[in-house]
């Protein structure tokens, strides 16, 4: 980045998705008790990111939304391409395989839509302006 630049930097924070994350949960623990979704992005999150940011950075300003916006999901099959997306970074801690952790939170999902014509979960979202 050239002096005088401005860096943002967009991410997730531990409540995103968290209802979807929750039949996940529910899903893996049958095969793997009091196992826990950890998202993906736990590296550089909402809470964390400024601290990280603010190594090389003089400036760091984060904004967040006033409230979690909704996630609509009209399409199980959404959800299942998210969740199967997410394989690399949680099979290995799961005893079940994840192919059948997904086709089990789809079915979920849609059950869902089913009833109510959409699943809704929340985002969690946070950008950082970095100077």
């Amino acid at each position: 980045m050239a002096a005088g630049g401005t860096c943002i930097a967009v991410t997730n924070g531990g409540r995103h998705t968290r209802s979807l994350r929750a039949l996940v949960e529910r899903a893996v623990r049958q095969e793997t008790p009091g196992w826990q979704m950890c998202p993906a992005t736990h590296a550089f999150t909402a809470e964390n990111a400024a601290a990280q940011l603010a190594t090389a950075f003089e400036s760091v300003t984060c904004l967040r939304p006033a409230s979690n916006p909704p996630v609509v999901i009209r399409d199980a099959a959404v959800a299942a391409g998210y969740l199967a997306s997410l394989a690399s970074h949680h099979q290995g801690d799961s005893s079940r395989p994840w192919d059948e952790v997904v086709e089990d939170v789809r079915r979920q999902v849609q059950a869902v839509i089913d009833d109510k014509g959409a699943f809704i979960t929340t985002g969690d979202l946070a950008a950082f302006i970095c100077r």
